[in-house]
């Protein structure tokens, strides 16, 4: 099981990584435009609800996309938990400590991050989700924009996910979407793969998703 030691030292590390200003690191930084004064101390604190439950449930199964969102852990902290679903994220998780806003501006949501969490809430454990980076790429001139992370910044940040995989003994990856599994694939992580659900995807990531979540559910057959 997972040490509350280990998730601690590993949030804090996140907090004390720099980035570049096309990469805002929500654990350290304040958006000027939408953020509290004290967001990254909201948004470490969301993370660490988000992981100390995965502890104590024991998760071994890591699901990974592409990078955080503008209206995702850029604003929550927390890996596609948006402020619009906190709730109800909470009631499928089991979360005992609510999960806090970071922001001071109107929630918002994501129709991908919607269906994401309906579809696990349906398939028995929940795995624990993270992303390539751990940081919000958007372009040069509009932080609310998203853009993908590029090969150069999964290597440089992917050692987050190693120290999960690590941390929690994962043994069961799934990559959300071809960049997610590129990016795991040119950091020497082996995964599985399912279709990210965005542009018509939705049936299709739920199939693959049912198919790997439910592995020891399927009947053995013998010859």
């Amino acid at each position: 099981m997972a040490r509350p030691t280990d998730i601690d030292t590993y949030i804090s590390a996140l907090s004390a990584m720099e980035t570049d200003e096309t990469l805002f690191n929500p654990y350290r930084q304040v958006c000027p435009i939408h953020d509290k004064g004290d967001a990254p101390r909201i948004r470490r604190e969301n993370l660490a609800t988000l992981l100390h439950v995965h502890a104590q449930r024991n998760t071994r199964t890591l699901m990974v996309f592409e990078a955080p969102s503008y209206a995702g852990a850029r604003r929550t902290g927390a890996p596609f938990v948006n402020e619009g679903m906190f709730r109800e994220i909470e009631h499928i998780l089991g979360v005992h400590t609510e999960f806090e806003k970071a922001t001071k501006t109107p929630s918002q949501s994501a129709l991908t991050t919607r269906i994401v969490w309906n579809t696990l809430a349906v398939l028995g454990p929940v795995p624990l989700i993270l992303e390539t980076v751990p940081f919000h790429p958007h372009e040069p001139t509009n932080p609310m924009s998203n853009r993908k992370p590029t090969l150069h910044e999964i290597l440089i940040f992917g050692n987050h996910l190693e120290r999960i995989i690590e941390i929690f003994d994962i043994d069961q990856i799934i990559a959300v979407g071809r960049t997610a599994e590129r990016g795991l694939r040119n950091l020497g992580i082996e995964c599985k793969h399912v279709r990210h659900p965005a542009q018509g995807g939705v049936r299709i990531f739920r199939q693959g998703l049912e198919y790997h979540l439910r592995k020891d559910e399927r009947p053995v057959v013998r010859e």
